[in-house]
C-alpha cells in the first residue's frame, strides 16, 4: 500500500478553535485506490495534550458546487472514502470511529474512493471526483476537518477547434460546457484525429459537434440528479459521443460508420459504436480509449 505522508498533527482536534477549512480554497486531490496517512490528536487543555480524551472520526462530503455538479440540483452523495484508525497496515475500514484517545496521537489511513461494505443500491463509483473530508470531534464538541477532492489527476480540458463546437451541457453539471469535456491526453488526441481525418474526406461538413466526454476529475455524469447510473463509460476520461444524425453539425446517419471506422483506424479508440435508444438517451456515435 502506497502512503502519502503529510505533516504530523494535519489532521487536529482543537479545544481553542475550529479549523473548518473555507470550501473555496484549494485542498488536495487523490486519485481513487490511493492511501493517505493522517494522524488525529487532542490538544489545547490546560496544561498541554491530554493524557485521554474521546474521540470520533467520521468521513463526509460537502454538499456544495464541485467537479462540474450544480448542488442545487442534486441530492448531496455519500463520501467515497473508507478510513482505518490506530493502525497503518491497512484495515479494519470504518466510515464512523469513536475511541479514548490514550496516546498523543492516532494514525489514520484515508482508503481514497473506495467506500466499504457500501449498500448494494449504491455504487461507489458514483462518488469519484467529489470534494470530501474527515471530521474528527472531541468531547465537548471542538472538531476539526480534512478536506480533499476524489478525482484523477490524468484528465485535462478539450478546448474547441476548428474542428468541432462543444455541445451538450445541462442544469445538473452548471449549465456550461466548461464541465463536460475533459479527457485524458490519449483520448484527446485520438478524437483529434479522428475528427481531422473525417472532415477531409468529407469537405461539405465544416465540423463536428462533441458532446460529453467526462468531469473535469471524472466520475458520475449525475444527470438526473438522483446518482443514477449514466454514462458509466465517461467516468474516466477515455470516452466521447459525437452527435448524429440531426441538429448542428451532426453526422448524417449515412456517415455515422465511416466515422466509428476513422475513431478505431485513425483515433487509435479502443472501439466505436452508434448507439440508440432505449440503451442510450439519444442517438449518437460513441467512441472510447484505452
Amino acid at each position: 500500500m502506497s502512503l502519502r505522508q503529510f505533516l504530523l498533527y494535519a489532521l487536529v482536534i482543537s479545544s481553542g478553535s475550529h479549523l473548518n477549512a473555507p470550501l473555496a480554497l484549494a485542498q488536495p486531490s487523490h486519485n481513487p485506490g490511493s492511501s493517505v496517512l493522517l494522524w488525529a490528536a487532542c490538544f489545547g487543555w490546560p496544561g498541554g495534550t491530554p493524557r485521554s480524551c474521546y474521540l470520533t472520526i467520521t468521513s463526509r462530503t460537502w454538499g456544495v458546487d464541485t467537479n462540474g455538479h450544480t448542488a442545487s440540483r442534486h441530492t448531496t452523495p455519500a463520501p467515497s472514502s473508507a478510513f482505518a484508525a490506530g493502525s497503518t497496515s491497512g484495515g479494519p475500514w470504518y466510515h464512523t470511529y469513536s475511541t479514548n484517545l490514550q496516546a498523543a496521537s492516532v494514525p489514520v489511513v484515508l482508503k481514497v474512493g473506495e467506500r466499504e461494505n457500501y449498500p448494494n443500491s449504491t455504487d461507489p463509483r458514483k462518488m469519484v471526483g467529489q470534494d470530501e473530508y474527515l471530521q474528527a470531534c472531541a468531547s465537548g464538541g471542538f472538531c476539526s476537518n480534512y478536506s480533499y477532492r476524489v478525482g484523477w489527476d490524468d484528465i485535462y480540458w478539450v478546448e474547441e477547434k476548428p474542428q468541432w463546437k462543444h455541445v451538450g451541457f445541462t442544469m445538473e453539471h452548471m449549465n456550461s460546457n466548461s464541465y463536460n469535456h475533459w479527457m485524458t491526453s490519449t483520448a484527446a488526441y485520438g478524437i483529434y484525429n479522428t475528427a481531422v481525418a473525417y472532415l477531409a474526406a468529407n469537405p461539405t461538413q465544416v465540423k463536428i459537434a462533441v458532446n460529453d466526454m467526462s468531469l473535469p476529475r471524472g466520475g458520475l455524469f449525475d444527470i438526473a440528479g438522483k446518482w443514477s447510473p449514466s454514462h458509466w463509460n465517461h467516468q474516466r476520461g477515455k470516452a466521447v459521443d459525437v452527435r448524429t444524425p440531426s441538429g448542428e453539425y451532426a453526422i448524417p446517419d449515412a456517415k455515422a460508420n465511416e466515422f466509428v471506422n476513422n475513431c478505431v483506424l485513425v483515433g487509435g479508440a479502443m472501439y466505436g459504436q452508434v448507439e440508440m435508444p432505449p440503451a442510450a438517451h439519444y442517438q449518437h456515435i460513441h467512441c472510447e480509449w484505452n
